[in-house]
Formats: C-alpha cells, structure tokens, sequence
C-alpha cells in the first residue's frame, strides 16, 4: 500500500467488514518512510461472488495470505473496527503456531457480541434511493481519506450543488473531484484514479453485501489470550468514557493478559478514527 521497500517488518492490516482496505492508506503514507504496509482484502475481492461461510474459514484465509505474504515472523499486526477481532484471531493462530506477534494494534475494535457491545461498523454519510448512491458514498470516504481536513459536509455540499448543474453521475464525480483538487492544490487526475481505484469495488456493491454477512459470521468471535502486548485506540466521539474502561478491562483479563502496551483515546466518531492525525501519529511512534 506503500513504495517502501526496506527491509522492515512490514505492518499487515487487516479489513473492517466491508471486507476492503482503502481507509488504510492514509496509514500507509505515515509509514511510507519506515516501512511496507499490506492490507488484506476479504476472498470476494478475489474470487466473484465468494462469501465465506464461517468465522473460522475468514481467519484462516487470513493466516494463509499472511503466510504467502511473509513466511516467518515476527508479525506487526493491526485492524480497525472488525478488523480488529480478526487481528485477534490471527495474532491467536500465529503464535500457536510458534511464530512471534510484536506489534497488535487494536484500532476501536469490535469486541465478542457476548459483551454487548458491539461496535458500530459505518455510519452512511449521504442516504438516498438513486441506484448509484454507492458512488456517492464511496467518494465521500475516499476524499477524506486523501485529502487531510476536508470536512463531510463540504463534499456533500459540493455533490448538491454538481447534482443541479450536470445530468449523470459520472459528470457530478467529475465535477466534485475537480474542485476538492483545486482547493487543496492537488493534481485532479491522479485524485480520480484513486477513487476510480476504490469505486471498483463499491460498483458490485460487494463490500455493503459482506458488510450484513460478515456481522453474522463475527458473533462467532471470541477473546483469546496473547503474548504479545496489544497497542488501543478509541473513538472518543463514538464511546463513552465507562464503556472504554470495560474494554480495557475485558481485554486484559481475556486477551492481552500480559498488558496493554497503550491504550489512546482520540477524539473522533468511530469512521473516522482511523484517518486522524492522532492516531497516525501515535502508530508511527509505536513502530519506531
């Protein structure tokens, strides 16, 4: 997801449920300087119409594309929201297997639905019943992914306005991509082929589809115990105070027994926690 090329550990991520993994490229670009970063896509990126048919099944697709991808450890690990339960589960299988996790990051991770609770996966940004609202949605994320600052409701505000001037959908992404580039100085083409990159995916809608089965598939999660020392951030915006404390608790008695390297709030919703500056930051600092 990165140029780099050193020889550094490479950090691993795995995906939330909507089974892709562009909301971890602005991490990548943090690190492009220390070291590569691979994002793991759910199977039905790959194979058409795949859908896993168990929680067990996804984890060990998982080992086997880390395996192929690294052979031996140590494995520097991280998932955001239900790519955090599947770190867990793959951090279990490494280490059973001998190999050492060193580095964990739990990134507002979903915790076992035997706790309750549960956290909320996405929360969508425009609703509408047009046929291609996906697109809406997808650039949406992807612009703020890419472009640091840039606020919802400026892109919303901009899609309202392209909708009233131009006739197809392919004209109002045109339009809104050619001003978000202008006023952030940003080259306008290679800022469409990103989103063209990550509308690929949004256009079979696979990722809303693996969103509601992956849900099912994850009650099966359950807490193992760890060596290695998870690293925790926390959507402040998105958790109360008294429910980070339980999972804290939960954690250290259930998975990272042997301690929470860190555990951060960061003051942001749940969606957007993995693309803030704090949390960007404070990753880069733990794998100096």
């Amino acid at each position: 997801m990165n140029a780099n090329q050193s020889g550094a550990a490479p950090l691993i991520c795995l995906p939330p449920g909507g089974g892709g993994t562009y909301s971890y490229y602005p991490l990548a670009g943090q690190l492009s300087d220390s070291r590569p970063v691979y994002g793991l896509v759910n199977k039905a990126y790959v194979v058409p119409g795949w859908f896993d048919t168990s929680w067990q099944e996804m984890v060990a697709y998982y080992v086997e594309q880390i395996r192929t991808t690294q052979p031996q450890g140590p494995y520097n690990l991280l998932g955001w929201s239900m790519g955090g339960a599947l770190a867990i589960e793959v951090a279990h299988v490494l280490e059973r297997e001998g190999d050492t996790v060193s580095f964990l990051g739990l990134v507002d991770t979903q915790l076992p639905a035997s706790l309750a609770m549960e956290w909320v996966e996405e929360a969508p940004e425009v609703t509408t019943q047009k046929q291609g609202e996906n697109y809406y949605r997808s650039l949406i994320k992807s612009l703020q992914a890419f472009v640091p600052g840039l606020q919802e409701a400026s892109i919303v505000g901009l899609i309202d306005t392209a909708r009233h001037s131009v006739a197809s959908e392919g004209e109002v992404i045109d339009w809104v991509v050619d001003e978000v580039a202008q006023q952030a100085g940003m080259n306008a083409d290679n800022l469409r082929s990103i989103f063209q990159d990550i509308a690929v995916q949004d256009e079979i809608e696979t990722g809303y589809k693996l969103l509601e089965a992956n849900a099912q598939l994850s009650q099966a999660f359950t807490l193992k115990k760890l060596n290695v020392q998870a690293d925790c951030w926390w959507a402040g915006q998105s958790r109360a105070p008294g429910q980070i404390a339980k999972a804290e608790t939960v954690l250290l008695e259930q998975c990272s027994v042997n301690g929470l390297r860190s555990s951060t709030t960061v003051d942001q919703r749940h969606d957007n926690v993995v693309l803030a500056e704090a949390f960007l930051q404070g990753l880069a600092e733990r794998l100096a």
